[in-house]
């Protein structure tokens, strides 16, 4: 497992064109190179507030992101279970270079989420 991406998808998000929680990192891996048993081990680790509403999250591995037509973006993925079938199809049509995995789940926060500062 490596180079993952990790995507939150919410209306308010999206609109400030915050999807992604990270970017990709060559040097994050677990397998036949285990970067977490080095000497100093390295990985990424983070919390983020889900906002009000429904949230979308997608953790997607390096076939998606070595894809040169993807056919989808990441917010329509989350919000179709279809297009998600259609896409990994087209993935494999094209013959990507590794893998895909692709986990996706929606969660509901009827919680109030934190608002910028206004000056009302």
């Amino acid at each position: 497992m490596g180079d993952c991406q990790l995507f939150l998808i919410h209306d308010d998000l999206e609109s400030w064109g915050q999807v992604s929680l990270n970017q990709r990192n060559f040097y994050e891996w677990i397998g036949k190179v285990n970067t977490f048993e080095k000497t100093v081990p390295c990985y990424s680790l983070g919390r983020r507030e889900l906002r009000t509403g429904k949230n979308y999250i997608l953790l997607i591995t390096d076939g998606y992101l070595e894809a040169k037509d993807a056919t989808s973006s990441i917010p329509e993925l989350c919000r179709s279970e279809s297009l998600i079938e259609s896409f990994l199809h087209n993935l494999h049509f094209q013959q990507t270079l590794d893998s895909t995995t692709l986990v996706q789940w929606a969660v509901k926060n009827e919680l109030d989420a934190a608002n910028p500062s206004t000056d009302e």
